[in-house]
């Protein structure tokens, strides 16, 4: 066809001849729209795969952080036990010791009576004053510090006088010393609670 041939059938509205390869099919031609989309959602899945693993990372954050909280509650109760459990080994090894310490001084006391008179020198040292002093034991020892009272005398090494009484609340071994100011509690019980009292405090420091 010549030119005007070509104008005649564009005004009858015939198709525009196509050259083979000229223009791609119609399917590759809406693919320039499908690659955006198609990459938007890539992109999208990318940063919700991203969100999802930080949300699941804070969730092992918090389960983490209360296991070692529980672990160290745990622990916490487990030194507790143990201190309570330790404390209470050790007042029954100290109650223990008491009773034995007790029943050795009396059969040592029962089977040496004369130690009674070293008791009462100890409880005299102590006394800070002259005068009169009344010295306290039980009946069972009363003959045995009157008979040594001259060397008991003697041995406070000052001028005192010495006033011996017989006390059935005292045990045999111990002794009471009243003077005018002052009062030495030497009876065996009591000294074996002032021993009992700096064992525990030795202990628990």
């Amino acid at each position: 066809m010549d030119k005007k041939c070509w104008s005649n059938v564009l005004k009858a509205g015939a198709a525009w001849p196509m050259v083979s390869g000229s223009l791609p099919p119609a399917g590759l031609r809406s693919g320039a729209g499908v690659l955006p989309r198609l990459g938007l959602s890539l992109e999208q899945a990318a940063v919700e795969r991203l969100e999802a693993e930080r949300a699941a990372l804070a969730v092992e954050r918090t389960r983490l952080e209360q296991a070692a909280s529980f672990l160290e509650t745990c622990a916490q109760c487990i030194t507790d036990a143990r201190e309570s459990a330790l404390q209470d080994v050790e007042q029954q090894l100290m109650d223990l010791v008491m009773k034995v310490a007790t029943q050795v001084i009396h059969d040592e006391v029962t089977q040496r009576p004369e130690l009674i008179r070293f008791q009462v020198q100890a409880a005299l040292a102590r006394v800070k004053e002259d005068g009169l002093m009344t010295v306290r034991v039980h009946p069972l020892m009363l003959e045995i510090v009157r008979d040594a009272s001259q060397d008991i005398t003697a041995s406070v090494g000052r001028t005192a006088r010495l006033h011996f009484e017989p006390d059935p609340s005292i045990a045999a071994g111990g002794c009471m010393v009243e003077t005018t100011h002052q009062i030495v509690d030497a009876r065996i019980a009591s000294q074996l609670t002032r021993i009992s009292t700096a064992l525990k405090q030795d202990l628990s420091t």
